[in-house]
């Protein structure tokens, strides 16, 4: 049997957050856990929820001062590793406040799941008139994060993510940025195994909004030891990914991720991909 733990941070949303919810506890599956962090500097989103309670499927966190999504979803996460159900698969969701379930969602994805049991299963994220953000290029199947997203364009788009407590282990989005940098969190993962991309409308989208937790910025300012850390998680990535590498490619790939911790034209991104194709 599958559990699902459904992880949703949230920031002075409160009529989006209330959605969310219905979306959540209208679901015909009975195991899962909704586990929502109020991230917000107001009392306005916590007084709503201490109106609904908790109860069997809803837990609720309130962050002491606004840290920002990464610490709210770690948060749950270090929750959820300590007090996971032995009895069951368990595995997380990431369902922002401005997102909602689509119906009947968890029981076909627990369907899904028993068929074919995958560790870290990305499904579609679509718009309210059902159109997908989330393009596969090859269809179903296995996908390399490094190889098919970030460096290649066989995958693109905000999707949905399943994945087993199995996998995560100490695994957690970056502790020094506020908002962002989710590829940290994925890039962590791929170093553990593959994807598999499965055609399912899971999650709808109210769309990218200016407000919420997009607007928090960094926890603190990106020094060079923060530089250091990414560097070595993109390190860790290369000798998973392409084992045996020889140094020139390996010096590529790191000057091909360093616009994520130092910004660079676009030009020279372009030309600095077209090597890395000759050499894949």
């Amino acid at each position: 049997m599958i559990f699902f733990y459904i992880i949703t941070p949230t920031f002075e949303r409160r009529e989006l957050l209330a959605q969310n919810l219905n979306s959540v506890v209208s679901q015909s599956y009975p195991h899962f856990l909704h586990l929502v962090i109020d991230d917000s500097k107001t009392t306005n989103s916590w007084d709503f929820l201490q109106s609904i309670g908790e109860n069997s499927c809803q837990k609720f966190f309130k962050n002491d001062t606004n840290q920002g999504v990464n610490f709210s979803r770690n948060r749950a996460i270090d929750w959820v590793m300590k007090n996971q159900n032995q009895d069951f698969e368990n595995y997380i969701i990431f369902l922002d406040d401005d997102d909602f379930l689509s119906e009947n969602t968890l029981a076909e994805m627990a369907q899904n799941i028993e068929k074919n049991p995958q560790k870290w299963i990305v499904t579609e994220r679509v718009y309210k008139n059902g159109n997908s953000i989330t393009k596969a290029k090859n269809g179903e199947g296995k996908y390399n994060y490094v190889k098919n997203f970030l460096l290649g364009h066989h995958f693109s788009g905000d999707a949905t993510h399943w994945i087993s407590t199995e996998i995560l282990g100490e695994t957690r989005f970056f502790r020094d940025v506020k908002n962002g940098e989710e590829w940290g969190f994925f890039l962590e993962l791929a170093t553990k195994t593959y994807f598999y991309f499965l055609y399912h409308k899971s999650t709808i989208t109210s769309g990218y909004l200016a407000d919420g937790l997009t607007q928090q910025a960094f926890a603190s300012k990106i020094d060079l030891p923060f530089r250091r850390k990414m560097m070595r998680r993109m390190g860790r990535m290369i000798r998973t990914n392409f084992p045996g590498i020889f140094p020139t490619k390996s010096i590529l790939l790191y000057i091909y991720f360093l616009p994520i911790i130092h910004p660079i034209s676009k030009f020279s991104l372009k030309i600095i991909r077209k090597i890395l194709k000759n050499f894949s």
